[in-house]
């Protein structure tokens, strides 16, 4: 009985050290973790900049091949409307396009917050509750699952 004790006490110091040693690595990965996210971050910011110049330029060159476009529809329809009729036609195409456009990314948006499980609520705000009566949201954005942002539809998301 009394070799036990000892051998207790070394015991008690060994889980100390084991646990004060799991506590520094822990930090020291912490630490490793924070520096790894930062280095991402800073290799991000410094690819957007021109990631954002290319997409405006690419942005602006299709802006203009599609005036050229337009312009090259009321300049072959110009001879068999006339002037104005030619821009008439050109310009109320453009518009039923976009109208039609608009009402599919309406529906869209429809669909996909119907689908999001929030009840029909338009897109992916909620209320704070859901139809049971429960508040089970917090009031702010969340995700819906299905892969928007990755969530998995859990309170607090987003």
């Amino acid at each position: 009985m009394a070799d036990q004790v000892p051998a207790e006490a070394g015991d008690a110091a060994t889980l100390s050290e084991d646990v004060h040693r799991l506590i520094d690595e822990g930090k020291a990965l912490a630490a490793a973790e924070l520096a790894w996210q930062k280095a991402r971050a800073a290799y991000a910011g410094r690819q957007a900049g021109g990631i954002a110049l290319l997409a405006l330029f690419a942005t602006s060159l299709i802006f203009f091949a599609l005036m050229a476009l337009v312009l090259g529809a009321v300049i072959a329809l110009g001879p068999a409307l006339g002037a104005w009729g030619a821009t008439a036609a050109v310009a109320g195409t453009l518009l039923i396009l976009a109208l039609i456009a608009g009402l599919v990314a309406m529906l869209w948006g429809l669909v996909s917050s119907g689908a999001s499980g929030h009840g029909g609520s338009s897109g992916g705000w909620s209320s704070g509750s859901s139809s049971s009566g429960s508040s089970s949201d917090s009031g702010g954005f969340s995700s819906g699952g299905g892969g928007d942002f990755g969530g998995g539809g859990a309170s607090g998301d987003w």
